[in-house]
C-alpha cells in the first residue's frame, strides 16, 4: 500500500517537474514578452506544485502568493 503511494507520488513529482522545464525553457525562447511572461507564470506555478507534492506547503504557499500572485 505505502509502495503504490509512493509511486503516485513520484509520478505526480516527475510530471510536474518536467512540463515546469518545458515552461521555462518556453519561457527563455518565446519571443514575445507577453507570451513570456505566461510562460514564466506557469513556471513559477509549477515550482509551487513541486514544493506541494514534496510537502513544503508553508513554501508552496508563499511561492504562490509572492511570484505568481505578483
Amino acid at each position: 500500500m505505502l509502495s503504490q503511494m509512493l509511486d503516485v507520488q513520484l509520478l505526480v513529482f516527475a510530471l510536474i517537474a518536467c512540463l515546469t522545464g518545458v515552461c521555462a525553457i518556453a519561457t527563455v525562447v518565446s519571443h514575445n514578452i507577453v507570451r513570456s511572461a505566461t510562460w514564466l507564470l506557469f513556471t513559477l506555478a509549477g515550482t509551487s506544485g513541486i514544493f506541494f507534492v514534496l510537502g513544503a506547503d508553508i513554501v508552496g504557499a508563499i511561492q504562490l502568493l509572492v511570484y505568481v500572485g505578483g
